[in-house]
């Protein structure tokens, strides 16, 4: 993989490394792409997690998303300064959370929010803080469809605890939400033929709830690779965060998915330890050390490998140092864009003639905001 052009900063010099560069044309041209590929952009519920940054739900907004998921009850908050009128807490609501989940509900009236349950215990906490502290909230069961991550296996328990957030005070069933992203098979078929399968479990659990004569008011699948599987069956609401920014992992492992990268690190050289060593500043407090494997792709500088990484410091392998200087600008496509975001207290907002326009905070990088 090689730099284009494009994603050369005019005014690079102006910006500290290591940094996180966004490019909003790019990131916009991949939003009208996902809209296209959901068919409607009312289908879209896209996860706040990804970037955890206002102007980018802002961006979202104006091209007319308005469901959003979120994992934190700060990413929450944040999407409701912004406005946004649909907000999924798909993460447990256990312990102070509660607390902090009425204080949200009464802080922003103005966004109707929807958390996940998967065990009789919180719900029924949940139903108890509701009812006493005056306010409903809507609960989506969360169905456990392979990862093993969070949810139940949806079968009769699944069935009996739908009818229980059905029936207790302070509460509204909010629908299905099962997330499959343990699927990232390279080859299409053979991962759109796992995620019908995962569908399947949760359309099959809909079935039987229905016939109950219980509402099931949304069904929430699927994540990044699954997303153009999903987006082939109707009457599912589709929740990528990665798409709109496509880091290496995605771009080596589901080459199917053709969206562009929208945000880089840019580096610097910052030494030579040896004629075949050379130092960046990008540690591992700028970009993400997980998944196993590299951490990310080097865009515009041939190397051998990755030497050593600390927290300041990054040792690449090359064929030549002493061909290359102190200084040197270096670009790198992280490997996991998300984790990445939230390393960052402000990134670098990069125009589509290639400049360094503004830069924005990452707000909601913190646990805690206000509630």
């Amino acid at each position: 993989m090689s730099v284009d052009a494009s994603y050369l900063v005019k005014n690079s010099a102006e910006i500290p490394s290591p940094a996180l560069l966004v490019y909003v044309d790019k990131f916009q041209e991949n939003l009208k792409k996902a809209i296209d590929l959901a068919g409607s952009v009312d289908r879209l519920r896209p996860h706040t997690k990804t970037h955890k940054l206002d102007r980018l739900v802002r961006l979202k907004m104006k091209a007319g998303v308005s469901k959003f998921k979120c994992a934190t009850l700060a990413e929450a908050e944040l999407l409701a300064r912004c406005q946004a009128p649909d907000v999924l807490i798909a993460y447990p609501i256990v312990g102070p959370a509660v607390g902090r989940l009425i204080n949200l509900l009464r802080a922003y009236p103005g966004t109707e929010f929807t958390v996940l349950a998967d065990d009789e215990g919180p719900i029924q906490d949940l139903s108890a803080a509701m009812t006493s502290a005056g306010l409903v909230i809507r609960v989506m069961l969360d169905l456990d469809v392979g990862m093993h991550r969070t949810g139940l296996p949806p079968g009769e328990e699944a069935v009996r605890l739908y009818q229980l957030i059905e029936t207790l005070p302070g509460l509204l069933p909010g629908g299905l939400h099962g997330y499959d992203g343990h699927l990232v098979q390279t080859d299409v078929a053979e991962r759109c033929q796992a995620a019908a399968a995962c569908r399947g479990q949760v359309l099959g659990l809909k079935d039987k709830v229905e016939k109950l004569n219980l509402s099931v008011p949304r069904v929430v699948v699927g994540g990044t690779p699954t997303f153009p599987c999903h987006a082939a069956v109707d009457g599912l609401e589709l929740s990528p965060g990665t798409i709109f920014f496509m880091d290496y992992f995605y771009r080596q492992r589901i080459p199917d998915l053709d969206f562009q990268p929208s945000a880089l690190i840019l580096s610097r050289i910052i030494s030579k330890p040896t004629p075949t060593l050379i130092t960046l500043d990008t540690g591992s407090k700028a970009i993400a050390a997980d998944p196993v494997g590299d951490r990310g792709r080097i865009l515009n500088l041939e190397y051998n490998g990755f030497y050593r990484q600390s927290e300041e410091h990054w040792t690449i392998e090359v064929p030549d140092s002493g061909r290359l200087r102190l200084g040197q600008e270096v670009y790198i496509l992280p490997t996991h864009i998300c984790p990445t975001f939230a390393w960052q207290q402000e990134v670098y907002a990069i125009d589509g003639q290639g400049r360094c326009y503004d830069t924005w905070p990452v707000i909601a990088r913190d646990r805690r905001l206000s509630v």
